[in-house]
């Protein structure tokens, strides 16, 4: 069952949040070739996927310690290169987090660990159950090395490299667990995400030969397709 988070999102962060990815993948600063991290993955492809449990509702946090869990995720299935495969395309999902602290104003640095889950709606619309897909897991010095400044302050920028990937999916929730290094558990709300596709049906129409001559197919942010 997918779990559920003890701390909503405004709606006014929860903008903040979107606009600042936006203008990153727009801009050609935020690309999967230069924020592919090495997570640890679990997926159906191995093993059935375990969530992230559901933390018990922290304690007030204080000055400086981890209150809430801020996430933006691009709808927009994108592709980086994977050095396991010799650099052949992979497909993913990009994703921006913050950590504020209790007055909710600037980001903090983090120090922690994460954990994402990824669901599949799409069996809801038919009166199925959603389905969990992948579950990806940072370190705390793995996730280190996503940090990045933006307009609203330090964050996390991260490519998930999603392995059961496919173009039946039309819908999906994204889910982060984050543990900071004092031991204080924070869950996003899920976020619900319609799949854009258009970069994979793009790709595909180049390879069979269907992309109209001297029509260009961009992607955002100037991302190169293999």
């Amino acid at each position: 069952m997918e779990p559920k988070a003890q701390n909503p999102l405004t709606p006014a962060r929860r903008a903040l949040a979107v606009a600042a990815l936006a203008a990153a993948v727009c801009s050609g600063c935020l690309t999967p070739a230069t924020t592919v991290a090495k997570p640890e993955v679990v997926t159906t492809v191995a093993t059935q996927p375990t969530p992230a449990p559901t933390p018990v509702p922290p304690t007030p946090a204080k000055d400086g310690q981890a209150a809430r869990l801020t996430t933006a995720w691009n709808n927009q299935v994108l592709y980086a290169p994977d050095p396991t495969r010799g650099g052949a395309a992979m497909p993913g999902v990009l994703g921006r987090l913050y950590v504020f602290g209790p007055d909710e104003g600037i980001p903090l640095k983090g120090d922690g660990e994460l954990i994402v889950d990824l669901w599949d709606h799409t069996p809801v619309r038919a009166g199925g159950e959603p389905k969990l897909l992948e579950v990806w897991r940072f370190d705390r010095v793995g996730l280190a090395k996503m940090t990045k400044r933006d307009i609203i302050g330090e964050g996390y920028s991260i490519f998930l490299p999603w392995s059961t990937y496919n173009v039946d999916i039309r819908q999906v929730h994204m889910i982060a667990r984050y543990t900071s290094a004092d031991g204080r558990v924070l869950m996003s709300a899920p976020a619900s995400l319609s799949v854009d596709h258009s970069a994979t049906l793009a790709k595909a129409a180049e390879k069979i030969g269907l992309t109209p001559l001297g029509t260009e197919v961009k992607l955002p942010g100037g991302l190169e397709r293999p």
